[in-house]
């Protein structure tokens, strides 16, 4: 048996117990195969996620962990091509193979609609966790799984407590709802809580019912949803 140890800094180890599961597996075949050093820490990272279906990472923190400084890339564009397309892809080629049941997918998060991207770093980075033994969501005999049950009976009750929408059209939009949406979705709420709270600062009138539903119309038709 093969026994490897890690030694990380206090700014690490903070992430490790943020994220703590117990134990994580690290597959040591995987790491063998791995094609960069990126790529062999994002593997080790996203072991180490205990939240399960997204995380939600501040840029940062992310560029600490991946380069031992918070300020390794100045743009988006930069840590994007030169760290994140690569070392996804390699993760997304030994899940191809077999090799690992992981991988992930990201999107960056700027508070503003529009910002440019290439010249300026995201608050933070949403990822989303693809596993093969859990990518099912639906149950033996067709039934919807539990966790997407809950997760779309969160969005029917937000809907309706936090934006006025009603009990019939929560009930609708919520069952479009799919689990590789809820990080984009998090995000998502995010935005619309801050163009609603500058909208309510300036007495400007809105339907926030209104303004929210045709708001998750859209979020699902940019996600693929059809008949809309």
């Amino acid at each position: 048996n093969w026994m490897v140890k890690f030694r990380f800094d206090n700014n690490v180890i903070r992430f490790f117990y943020s994220y703590e599961k117990g134990v994580s597996h690290i597959d040591l075949n995987a790491i063998k195969q791995c094609r960069s050093a990126s790529s062999i820490k994002l593997y080790i990272i996203m072991n180490c996620w205990g939240a399960k279906g997204f995380t939600i990472c501040k840029t940062a923190h992310f560029q600490q962990l991946m380069h031992g400084r918070a300020d390794y890339y100045k743009t988006w564009s930069e840590l994007d091509r030169k760290c994140l397309v690569t070392a996804c892809k390699d993760l997304k080629r030994l899940y191809r193979n077999r090799i690992i049941d992981q991988y992930i997918t990201y999107k960056p998060f700027f508070l503003e609609e529009g910002e440019k991207v290439k010249h300026h770093l995201p608050e933070h980075i949403t990822f989303t966790l693809h596993d093969r033994r859990t990518s099912c969501e639906t149950a033996e005999g067709g039934e919807v799984s539990s966790e997407l049950r809950g997760q779309r009976s969160k969005l029917k009750l937000r809907l309706q407590c936090n934006y006025d929408v009603s009990e019939k059209k929560a009930e609708q939009l919520s069952g479009y709802l799919r689990l590789d949406m809820i990080g984009d979705l998090e995000d998502f709420f995010q935005r619309k809580d801050y163009y609603i709270a500058n909208c309510r600062r300036s007495n400007k009138k809105m339907n926030t019912g209104g303004y929210m539903t045709t708001a998750m119309v859209g979020f699902f038709k940019d996600h693929g949803v059809e008949g809309l």
